[in-house]
């Protein structure tokens, strides 16, 4: 009979302390859009003019996305070989927003150097995919890029 009673004593004890268990904060709290992107990426796959350009190795090439507090902050690139294009940006480095809606990248807002990307799939953190047509008064023929990136 002691059995008997210890058994319930124990099932009541594991059922309460189960019940109420306290939220401890270690559910994650999903990531936004900006803390998706703030990282650096690599080049999966680049695509010039619709196709994809196998030319080269475009593993030197990385992009770095700096955020704190979740706001955008700083990007930094790494040109390697993996887009042959005038650099509007001579520097490689400046400061970066996303769009209210999600679906842009500015760098180096308002200024000479002002480069927008269109984001053309949901972000994730492993998938990046960006894309961007050059301006007629830096090459004529207005090239349009494709580059599927993924982390480092």
């Amino acid at each position: 009979m002691k059995f008997y009673k210890l058994y319930i004593l124990f099932i009541a004890i594991v059922g309460a302390t189960t019940a109420c268990k306290k939220d401890n904060g270690d559910d994650p709290k999903p990531l936004t859009e900006i803390e998706k992107i703030a990282k650096t990426w690599q080049v999966s796959k680049v695509f010039m003019n619709g196709q994809e350009d196998t030319s080269g190795s475009f593993s030197s090439f990385s992009i770095t996305f700096n955020a704190n507090n979740g706001n955008a902050t700083t990007y930094t690139v790494t040109p390697g070989n993996a887009i042959d294009t005038p650099n509007q940006t001579p520097n490689n480095q400046g400061v970066w927003a996303l769009t209210a809606n999600n679906t842009q990248i500015i760098l180096d807002s308002g200024t000479d150097n002002e480069i927008v990307v269109e984001i053309e799939a949901v972000i994730t953190e492993n998938s990046l995919i960006i894309s961007w047509k050059v301006p007629k008064e830096i090459d004529k023929t207005e090239p349009s890029y494709r580059l599927e990136l993924i982390p480092l």
